[in-house]
């Protein structure tokens, strides 16, 4: 069996180093998304400042959009660092859940400009997205098959009728 093959059989069809695209696209949309929920709840508990000329709703829009973009880059960040990591290794295991988790987390030390913060979050985002990793060997809530493209599901239902 040549080399090529063992390493496609070890990081499987949907490996973490496979389709990085995908999950660049699935992380960071699923981010974005999770983001201006998170950001209309904060909208809704902001007290008005008195005197304020812009309206409530362009403000809250603002706040949505903002965290949309920082949940989304943070996705993005993970999925990236956990694919390449894995394409470098060679195999689909914790360790780059880690590496992708302590890259995203260092984007909040980013975005408060404090080295700190960010070590923090890297620390912490990379433990857990290991330890999530490691317990369940995958990110997918466990109702998706993750055998299954759309594709192959619309195939078989075509052949089917």
């Amino acid at each position: 069996m040549s080399d090529k093959k063992e390493i496609e059989v070890e990081l499987g069809d949907n490996g973490a180093g496979t389709h990085c695209d995908d999950q660049f696209m699935r992380y960071a949309g699923g981010g974005a998304v999770a983001g201006a929920c998170f950001g209309a709840v904060e909208a809704c508990l902001v007290n008005p400042v008195p005197g304020q000329t812009t309206p409530l709703i362009f403000k809250a829009f603002k706040i949505m959009g903002m965290r949309s973009v920082l949940v989304g880059t943070v996705g993005g960040v993970f999925a990236v660092g956990a694919c390449f990591s894995a394409k470098l290794r060679d195999r689909d295991d914790y360790k780059n859940a880690v590496i992708g988790g302590m890259l995203a987390g260092s984007i909040f030390g980013y975005k408060t400009r404090s080295f700190a913060v960010g070590a923090r979050m890297a620390v912490g985002m990379g433990a857990l997205l290991g330890l999530i990793k490691y317990r369940t060997g995958s990110y997918l809530p466990p109702l998706i098959p993750q055998e299954e493209s759309f594709e192959v599901r619309r195939s078989k239902w075509i052949s089917s009728s």
